[in-house]
Order: structure tokens, then C-alpha cells, then sequence
């Protein structure tokens, strides 16, 4: 028994991990009906060694009613091939996560996992093809076929898959060995009366908790996630009821014990789309760079230099203070030049420098020394977040939204939990077209973002009103306003903080103080037009 389960442990275990992947990609999140049929072939793959047909893919991975007509529809046939298209299209763009990339072959329904090409070396397997490594078949299939050598072959797979794994992790986390770890613990197989949590449900709280915790710039993922022993922060989602409600529990624990962050996510009993963004917001809370992870770290940091992931948090955590960022950006570069950090602090430097051109009067242009900071930190780091944004910002300025486009989704799919980035390049996108479901989502996060971020810093609060009005949700935007006030504003990121702040509450004072209004979205918003239309919404 115990030799059959190894196998298909490994299998099920890398095949959650790419799938995972390939559903954190930016065009996956903008599909949904692809992502859930990707999920749902996954699911079905690992727990049945029998492939769909194709009624099961309409109504199970579809959400087709039992009475679907599959003789006069072809609506399972083209969404599986469209799903082979953005397959081949995203190992296309991305390299596999583990050299393991998910294949779906012609004629079949079920998914494998196959050697990537570019790891692929001369000679391997028989005649030049590579053998993919699927899930074990039943006991009768398999016979007397696993030899001596195919024994091997998977000793050797299995070495590079750990490689992989290993060099994946360490290329997209944060690096230091004072970086913290952070696990996941689901206790949510059931309600507190002993209903079972819907399947769906589950897979949501599990994969969404898996891409964010992987995403997080301040923390580094348990390997595996649910190692406690081997992580300073605790992630725990329970199901239960409150007030007879089923409703999910998640809190954030430090190793010794101390509920850091709790948020609690009413009717978890469907998977909807205002759930996902709720869990989302709140783990981004969690894992952004001035969330609640920071903030417990930042507690015992002396020396904001001593080390580059000190740097980093201090950096990020006195961005509203101009004078100390630079300062801290200096040294820090200075002294950790080949820092894994060092294209955010280039990029911080030319967002710093194009906001003193435009506080000047300035156009922004693709030349100078800021151009120059960009160009540096994509040289260091060419999927850098926010490199990327900083890029995407510049080209928009002047409506070059096909030059913007690729900067912006890398920096939506590298920043996932950097909530003032999101919000600010949500509302520079706003600058080019954009489909309905494309507006829709990108409204939706951020509505999810400023409702659930309990104490958003002035520059998360100045972004956040700003992204709101930018996608036309004045009301929003007006109530996020009253979330934080600054009696004593200084610096301009606080000072624009708060005239946002009381020109959507009091439209009195944002007529008479409409000139300061531009000069201060002029400084966030670099394209002239959005900028005008987003004053017009909130003086008009």
C-alpha cells in the first residue's frame, strides 16, 4: 500500500503546486471559466483514474445543468481546446515552477505533468522523447512494467524536481536568512454542526492561501506550506458558524502564540466571486509590505540597514516620510549593491525623482536620470514588480497603452501583495480600453481592498481613493475617505492624503480648493486626462 501512495503523492503534491502557478498567471485570473476548468481538472485527475467525459466536464468543471444537451453543444469541446491554447500560451511566457510543466495530450481529458523543454538535456529518455511523469493507473495496468530502470529513471526525476523546487522558491522570495517563514493550517473540512465545507469552498481557501503566501514580498513560504515547525508566522483558517451562519476564521499567529491580524468571512457555504475577494484583501493585509507581518517584524529591528530584508521593510514602512526613504535608499544600495532588493530600491528611486519633476511643472519622459533608475532596476530584474510599474506609469503618461501593457501585468502578477501598487496601477490602466469583465474585476479588488484593509497607511488611503475614482465608483471612494484621518498632515503624500480626504466629504471645499486638487492628482497620476477626469468626479 505504502509503495502504491508514493507515487501519486508526488504527482497530486507537483501537480497542485504548477496548476497553482499557471492559475496565479494574470490572463487565468481575467478568465474564470478557464481557471475553473483547469481547477476542476486537476481535482478530477488526481482523485479518478478514469478521464470526464465530456457531460461531466460540462456540468461537474462547468456548472452546466443536468439537463445540458451534449449531442447539440459544443461548449466542453471549445473550452478544453481554448484551454490547451492558454496552456502552450503561458509556458510560452513563463518558465515551469519545478521544471514540471501541465500538458493536456489530444483526445484526452486528463491532465500530466511533463519534463519542461528548457530543461531538457540532450539524450534523455527513449529516442529523444521524455517519458511524462502522470499518475499512477490502477495495480492491474501497472503489472510488471516498473523495472529496475524505470526505478532509476524516477530517482533521477525526483532529485531534479527537489532542484527545482528549491531554485523556484529561492528566485521569487524574498532572500536573508532573517527573512521569516510563514505557514499554512486549514482546520475546514466541516462546520461547526457537522456539515461538511462544500468541496469548492475548500479548494478556493486552499489555492488562494497557497498563491498569496507564495506572493508575499515579506515572508518566505514553509516548505512544505504546512511545516509549522519550521515557520515564525502562522496562517490558520477554521469553518464554523457565527450568529448560525457557516462563516470562515482566519488569524494570523506568531510562533510564540500572538494573534497578530483576525478577520472573519461570513456565508462561506458558496464559492463567490465577493468571497474570493474578501479572502484575498484580507491575506494581502497579512503579506503586504506594511502589513500586519511587517509591522510585528519592524518591532525588533534596530538598525534598518543591518541587513538587505531590513532594508527593505524600512524603506517600505517610511515611504510617506521623502526625506528618510531617500536617505535609507542610498545607503542600502550602497551597501547591498547585488541585493535580490535592489530593483524595487532603483525603482523607488526614479519614482521619487519623476514626482519631483512633476511637483516642478515637468512632463514625464523616457530620458534623464529617472529613466536611467528604471532602466537599471530592469536590468537587475527584468519581472520586478515594481520596475514594472514604474515602466508602465512612465509609458502611460503619454497613452502608450501598448507599451504600458506587458509592464502592467507583470507588475499585477509579481506585486499580487503590494496593495498600494495594485491600486495605483489599477488606476493608471484606467487609461486604456479595457474589456467589461476587465473592468469589473479590476473594480471589484479594489472595492474588497479598501474595504477589508483595516488600517491602510496615508499612501494606501491616497491610492485606493484615487483608483476608485479612477474606475467611477465615487461612492466608494467617499466612504474610504472617512478610514483614516490625519490630524496633523505633513509631507506631500500625507497632505494629499487628507485634501482627498475632505474634498469627498465636503464638496464645498472641493470647488473652492479645485487648483490644489489638480496640482496634488497631477503628482500620483501622471496622464493628464485621467488626472482631469478624476478631479471632474470629485468636484462635479
Amino acid at each position: 500500500m505504502a509503495h502504491d501512495q508514493g507515487p501519486q503523492f508526488r504527482f497530486e503534491h507537483q501537480l497542485r503546486l504548477e496548476v497553482d502557478r499557471v492559475l496565479d498567471d494574470l490572463v487565468f485570473r481575467r478568465a474564470p471559466i478557464q481557471s475553473r476548468l483547469l481547477h476542476y481538472l486537476m481535482e478530477r485527475t488526481i482523485s479518478d483514474p478514469s478521464p470526464p467525459t465530456q457531460y461531466e466536464i460540462a456540468v461537474d468543471g462547468l456548472g452546466k445543468t443536468s439537463e445540458y444537451d451534449i449531442e447539440n453543444d459544443s461548449y466542453p469541446r471549445v473550452q478544453v481546446s481554448r484551454l490547451k491554447r492558454n496552456l502552450q500560451n503561458y509556458y510560452a511566457r513563463n518558465r515551469a515552477g519545478d521544471g514540471l510543466k501541465v500538458e493536456m495530450q489530444d483526445g484526452s481529458y486528463r491532465l500530466r505533468l511533463v519534463p519542461s523543454e528548457d530543461k531538457v538535456e540532450p539524450g534523455d529518455g527513449e529516442d529523444g522523447e521524455l517519458e511524462e511523469i502522470a499518475a499512477p493507473v490502477n495495480e492491474k495496468q501497472q503489472g510488471l512494467l516498473r523495472t529496475a530502470v524505470a526505478l532509476s529513471v524516477a530517482i533521477w526525476v525526483i532529485g531534479l524536481i527537489g532542484l527545482a523546487v528549491w531554485f523556484y522558491n529561492f528566485s521569487n522570495e524574498p532572500t536573508g536568512s532573517d527573512v521569516p517563514r510563514t505557514a499554512l493550517v486549514l482546520d475546514i473540512d466541516t462546520l461547526l454542526a457537522g456539515e461538511p465545507l462544500p468541496a469548492n469552498v475548500r479548494q478556493g481557501i486552499e489555492q488562494i492561501g497557497r498563491i498569496q503566501l507564495r506572493n508575499s514580498l515579506v515572508s518566505r513560504s514553509a516548505m512544505p506550506l504546512d511545516n509549522t515547525d519550521d515557520a515564525e508566522y502562522l496562517v490558520s483558517f477554521s469553518s464554523g458558524l457565527q450568529d448560525d451562519t457557516p462563516a470562515l476564521f482566519l488569524t494570523l499567529f506568531s510562533n510564540q502564540g500572538e494573534v497578530l491580524f483576525a478577520h472573519t468571512i461570513s456565508s462561506v457555504n458558496a464559492r463567490t466571486v465577493e468571497f474570493e475577494r474578501e479572502l484575498e484583501a484580507s491575506l494581502v493585509y497579512i503579506t503586504s509590505p506594511t502589513g500586519a507581518i511587517a509591522k510585528n517584524e519592524l518591532q525588533s529591528i534596530d538598525n534598518p540597514t543591518a541587513s538587505e530584508y531590513t532594508c527593505f521593510l524600512s524603506i517600505e514602512n517610511n515611504r510617506t516620510r521623502e526625506g528618510t526613504m531617500a536617505e535609507l535608499i542610498e545607503r542600502c544600495i550602497n551597501r547591498y549593491p547585488e541585493s535580490s532588493y535592489a530593483a524595487y530600491w532603483h525603482a523607488r528611486q526614479a519614482f521619487a525623482l519623476y514626482q519631483a519633476n512633476k511637483s516642478q511643472g515637468e512632463p514625464i519622459l523616457k530620458e534623464g536620470q529617472a529613466w536611467t533608475e528604471v532602466n537599471k532596476a530592469l536590468a537587475l530584474n527584468p519581472t520586478n514588480a515594481f520596475a514594472n510599474f514604474v515602466a508602465a506609469k512612465v509609458e502611460l503618461a503619454s497613452g502608450q497603452c501598448d507599451n504600458a501593457r506587458a509592464h502592467i501585468d507583470r507588475a499585477l502578477e509579481r506585486g499580487a501583495s503590494y496593495p498600494a501598487m495594485v491600486a495605483s496601477a489599477n488606476a493608471d490602466g484606467a487609461t486604456c480600453p479595457a474589456t467589461e469583465e476587465e473592468l469589473a474585476n479590476s473594480s471589484e479588488r479594489l472595492r474588497a481592498l479598501a474595504r477589508f484593509t483595516p488600517d491602510p497607511d496615508p499612501l494606501l488611503h491616497l491610492y485606493l481613493m484615487l483608483a476608485l475614482l479612477a474606475v467611477d465608483d465615487r461612492a466608494a471612494a467617499a466612504d474610504l475617505a472617512e478610514t483614516l484621518v490625519i490630524t496633523k498632515p505633513t509631507g506631500s503624500v500625507e497632505l494629499s492624503s487628507d485634501l482627498l480626504r475632505q474634498a469627498l466629504t465636503n464638496p464645498s471645499l472641493a470647488t473652492a480648493k479645485r487648483a490644489q486638487l489638480r496640482s496634488a492628482i497631477n503628482l500620483y497620476i501622471w496622464n493628464p486626462e485621467l488626472a482631469e477626469q478624476i478631479l471632474d468626479r470629485i468636484t462635479g
